[in-house]
């Protein structure tokens, strides 16, 4: 009897039972994830706006200082790398439910420790902590968290920028897994250094055929046509 992934329980829903609305919680609480520290309602509000949900465009910070939502997105931050990492799940499971058990989304949902199920469906976060709760919940469900990675975006020193840590997902459907967290990196990523800076490969491969062609060392001599020495091939 084969062994069942931990990431894959049995009951969990299969991929494609995900709504679009679970889609777009998952997304959401990604991109809260990734995004740099608050400076104003706006910036919190903006990650959540995204999503093409009417019941997504209100207040979301609710009052809440900024520094406690700066403390809910490390907060997010360190549930996902622990997702990716850890097999033992439960202290995540504990906060998740801990934060359900306050009233942070509507029905308030149970996620059971052993089955990384739901115990009820189809809830609506009610401020920052509810989505963070649901989209982790989600991915929990849905078995999804082999497909949690870093960014591969490994930085430029010339630039002063670092190896990016923000988080990339994608759901199995996808023809390739996602690597980058936006198309900057990955267009940074496809470079090459030469000469002490980065230009695109095709650039260089251009360069380079350029230099062979006009180098004063290439050799004059004509390669013989083949066959005879008129170019025709002889005869068989």
């Amino acid at each position: 009897m084969p062994v069942r992934p931990v990431d894959q329980p049995e009951g969990a829903r299969k991929v494609h039972d995900l709504s679009e609305q679970d889609r777009d919680i998952i997304g959401a609480f990604v991109r809260f994830a990734n995004a740099r520290p608050f400076k104003s309602e706006a910036e919190v509000n903006t990650v959540f706006w995204s999503i093409p949900r009417d019941w997504a465009h209100r207040n979301w910070v609710q009052g809440v200082e900024l520094v406690n939502i700066n403390l809910d997105r490390e907060t997010a931050r360190r549930w996902l790398g622990q997702m990716m990492t850890q097999r033992d799940l439960k202290p995540i499971i504990d906060e998740i439910n801990e934060r359900f058990a306050r009233g942070v989304a509507h029905a308030m949902p149970m996620l059971d420790a052993t089955s990384h199920r739901i115990r009820h469906q189809d809830s609506l976060p009610n401020g920052v902590e509810g989505w963070m709760a649901l989209g982790a919940m989600l991915i929990f469900n849905a078995g999804l968290r082999h497909r949690i990675e870093r960014c591969h975006y490994k930085g430029n020193s010339n630039f002063g920028e670092v190896k990016c840590q923000n988080f990339v997902f994608s759901f199995p459907e996808s023809r390739r897994p996602k690597l980058y967290c936006s198309d900057a990196h990955r267009r940074k990523q496809e470079v090459v250094r030469v000469g002490g800076y980065r230009q695109p490969k095709q650039r260089i491969r251009r360069k380079a055929a350029h230099r062979r062609e006009t180098s004063p060392h290439r050799s004059e001599r004509t390669p013989a046509p083949r066959g005879g020495e008129d170019g025709s091939r002889g005869s068989l």
